[in-house]
């Protein structure tokens, strides 16, 4: 039972806060008062405002047209803050144009107003947007001979385009590029613009798309097999953003293949690589470059780095290269190429590189196997020297957890202006659908090698979900960014994902775009103490920022918290009073697995608005004896107190009563908990409980 101390300081932390209660009743919560009826507890909605039809399939969060064509590869990119359209989240993929038959890119978008919740051209009414050109006879669709083909007909070139890189400059403006299938079967990379926050795009509504790479006349072109990747350096001295490009091109001739750049401070309408050939990595080497990522930083984005796979010769590993430029990618600038990556003869080979940047500081991440024997963990490397020194050429330092046949795959990072760097990938979850599923691992502090969310346990972040045989759902392909939403900075993350469920009205098979949203849970309170629960996990745990109520009507109120922490035995009482110093308050911060008493001072419209997202999986640490606990579950329709008993060993667990002595009662095996209710459970034995469906 609850110890005796416990119970006499919460009497009296609730009598200073003017709830009155005779300090000598000191028995475990609700051991007294199981006559009571259980009242209506708090209840907590976990659904977008307002809701898209094609939005919300089973538990899958869709972006994209819910239609028969497979949607591949999205990227994604926001608008900063400073220009007409802060806050607006883009996303670009490639999908079958089902006009012509080719694959297009095709481009959702969230206004900032919308913090993410509604997207267009995700309605049967709006259909896709595609923003490459998408005429008949686009590339001028030579026959093999050179002849031109007839209008209105596709020779023999299927014309795909495919892999697009979005990034958006300080100005508003929208820039993405793609590699494009040409007659004689090699490919280049194109470009299309807007400049009204996706409404029109020069490749689709204006003049065609546009060549950022060099198209030769004597037949031999690069085979370009993998994603370009792009970045904007905003140059505010010259009042000019300059768009930079890579892409990995082999020679026909050689054989040969490299990482090449092009560029553009025209917005777009013309490139340094369109008229020749530009290679930044080492020309000559018989070691291929492969899928490059670049980020720019320093003051104005002068420094642009690339970063890339390949093989080592003297370990005869693959490793992470990088060059860099301090001249906004100048000819002549870039560096000679070298490893950022801890380059040893172990065998233990590095994957294809995600980098981010901002300010003076870069941040890579990859996949790469730990030890001997074991799949990839995502491994790190952190420049704060604008790429003048690596801290992962000294070492390997991971930052996703350690899974048995669990390699991770495609990482994708980000920084915010803030200070927190936000990793991504893709890796099979050990659920009961053995489903390939979107990872997470975060910092405010890259520096330290130990401190990434994601090194203790895996943080799922997609809904592990299968067909209605049993084929997994598999997800693939994850994106990042960061959005500057109700005044802070939110991790946006997207990801291809084959939509088995029922949607729209039909069962189909084909892929779609996905997302992990934000979502608003409304936790019903009223006057005075309450037991409540965060439903959903939090990017930013501070105590007034996930109870602040900033996306309700910001009329509920509250003004002291208290949660009882187990695993510290002498000051078991945590507590937040907003009368008094920040130095006295030791309840700083909240999570999804906690319940918390809350004192509300004013009701309002009766509810906290919680915002955050949707965990799949939560490991709850319980200690022995009595736990404040909350119930984060996608799904709260069918788990009961039963199911919690079992699964734990607890003998009692108990809710929120407004008329029991101590605000609690006994909850019944048969009652269903729910998110953003709170509740004491008794277990006679530490254990781990578990809440993944």
């Amino acid at each position: 039972m609850m110890p005796r101390t416990a119970i006499v300081i919460f009497a009296v932390i609730l009598t200073i806060s003017g709830f009155s209660i005779t300090p000598g009743i000191v028995n475990a919560p609700g051991s007294d008062l199981t006559t009571n009826d259980a009242p209506s507890p708090p209840s907590a909605e976990s659904l977008p405002s307002p809701i898209e039809p094609n939005m919300w399939v089973g538990g899958d969060y869709l972006i994209s047209y819910d239609d028969d064509s497979n949607a591949f590869h999205p990227a994604v990119a926001t608008s900063p803050p400073g220009c007409p359209f802060a806050g607006s989240i883009h996303v670009v993929w490639d999908e079958v144009n089902e006009v012509t038959g080719t694959r297009e890119i095709h481009y959702s978008m969230s206004p900032a107003s919308s913090g993410g919740r509604e997207w267009s051209n995700d309605e049967p009414s709006e259909g896709d947007r595609i923003i490459s050109d998408a005429s008949p006879g686009k590339d001028g669709f030579e026959s093999v001979a050179g002849a031109i083909a007839p209008p209105g007909t596709f020779a023999n070139n299927p014309g795909d385009a495919l892999d697009p890189a979005i990034a958006i400059d300080m100005y508003g403006n929208i820039h993405v590029v793609w590699r494009q299938m040409y007659t004689d079967g090699t490919w280049e990379i194109l470009y299309s613009r807007s400049v009204d926050n996706g409404m029109t795009w020069s490749g689709h509504d204006g003049t065609g798309d546009k060549l950022v790479s060099f198209r030769r006349a004597d037949g031999k072109d690069q085979q370009i097999q993998q994603k370009p990747a792009i970045a904007v350096s905003n140059d505010n001295s010259l009042n000019r953003a300059v768009i930079q490009v890579v892409w990995p091109g082999q020679e026909p001739t050689s054989g040969l293949q490299d990482i090449y750049y092009s560029s553009s401070d025209s917005n777009g309408e013309t490139w340094t690589g369109a008229s020749s050939d530009s290679a930044i990595s080492a020309i000559g080497s018989t070691a291929f470059a492969f899928a490059p990522s670049l980020a720019t930083s320093g003051t104005n984005g002068n420094v642009v780095c690339a970063a890339w796979q390949q093989l080592n010769p003297a370990g005869a590993t693959n490793e992470i290269f990088f060059t860099g430029s301090s001249s906004f990618g100048a000819q002549g600038t870039w560096t000679t190429e070298d490893t950022i990556s801890y380059a040893q003869t172990d065998g233990m080979n590095a994957g294809p590189p995600s980098i981010a940047g901002y300010g003076n500081s870069f941040i890579a991440c990859w996949p790469q196997p730990k030890q001997t024997g074991f799949p990839a963990d995502v491994m790190y490397s952190l420049s704060s020297d604008n790429g003048n020194s690596w801290s992962g050429r000294t070492n390997d330092f991971p930052i996703s957890h350690p899974d048995i046949n669990c390699p991770a795959m495609s990482p994708s990072v980000t920084l915010s202006p803030d200070g927190l760097a936000y990793a991504v990938w893709t890796e099979r979850d050990q659920n009961p659908n053995n489903s390939t599923e979107v990872q997470a691992s975060c910092t405010r502090t890259p520096g330290n090698p130990g401190s990434w969310s994601g090194i203790s346990r895996d943080i799922v972040i997609s809904h592990p979900d299968a067909s209605g045989l049993g084929t997994p759902a598999n997800a693939a392909n994850a994106s990042v960014a960061f959005a500057f939403l109700d005044g802070g900075w939110h991790p946006q993350v997207f990801w291809d994902e084959p939509n088995y469920t029922t949607g729209s009205g039909k069962i189909n098979d084909n892929w779609e775009i996905n997302r992990n949203p934000l979502v608003d849970s409304n936790v019903t309170v009223s006057a005075g103490w309450n037991l409540i629960s965060v439903p959903t996990e939090q990017e930013d745990t501070a105590i007034t920022t996930v109870l602040g109520d900033s996306n309700g009507d910001g009329a509920t109120t509250w003004d002291r918290a208290l949660w009882f922490d187990p695993w510290d035995a002498a000051n078991p009482w945590k507590q937040y009073y907003s009368g008094w110093n920040a130095s006295l308050n030791d309840l700083a911060a909240v999570n999804h697995t906690m319940a918390i008493w809350v004192n509300v001072t004013a009701v309002g419209d009766g509810v906290l608005t919680v915002t955050g997202r949707e965990s799949s999986s939560t490991a709850i640490s319980l200690h022995s004896g009595w736990n404040m606990i909350g119930y984060p579950a996608v799904d709260d329709s069918a788990y009961t107190v039963s199911n919690l008993k079992s699964e734990t060993g607890a003998t009692i667990v108990e809710g929120f009563s407004s008329t029991a002595t101590y605000k609690t009662t006994a909850l019944p095996d048969a009652y269903i908990l729910k998110k953003g209710e709170g509740y004491w459970a008794y277990v006679p034995s530490a254990t781990t409980w578990t809440v993944d469906w």
